[in-house]
């Protein structure tokens, strides 16, 4: 698993201008208030297959958030082609406005292991 994060990071950190962080990792809280930034987590890993009573494949879900200071549609696409030119299927899961009038856009995409 650490082989497909790894990979992943090496992807995300490509998109033009964004600082990348692996989950909520307090130790980069200062760089965390600079926009744009792109925060990924694996949230979740299920068998898929078993054998002789253990998982021989599994499916994990990895969430990826990238926040802008606005709307930036030029960014998006830029992370979303990344993405696509590297195999990544993803599924926008929403996006929103936080009070600061920042902008979170929430993709999930799934990783054979």
């Amino acid at each position: 698993m650490k082989q497909k994060l790894e990979q992943l990071y090496q992807v995300l950190i490509q998109v033009p201008g964004c600082d990348v962080f692996y989950g909520t990792n307090l130790s980069h809280e200062d760089k965390i208030n600079q926009k744009p930034f792109i925060v990924y987590q694996e949230l979740s890993r299920r068998s898929l297959v078993f054998a002789d009573n253990q998982s021989v494949l599994s499916s994990t879900t990895i969430q990826i958030t990238l926040v802008s200071n606005d709307k930036d549609v030029d960014l998006e696409a830029s992370l979303e082609e990344l993405l696509y030119q590297n195999g990544y299927t993803y599924a926008l899961l929403t996006e929103f406005i936080s009070p600061d009038g920042s902008v979170t856009r929430i993709y999930e995409i799934k990783l054979e292991v």
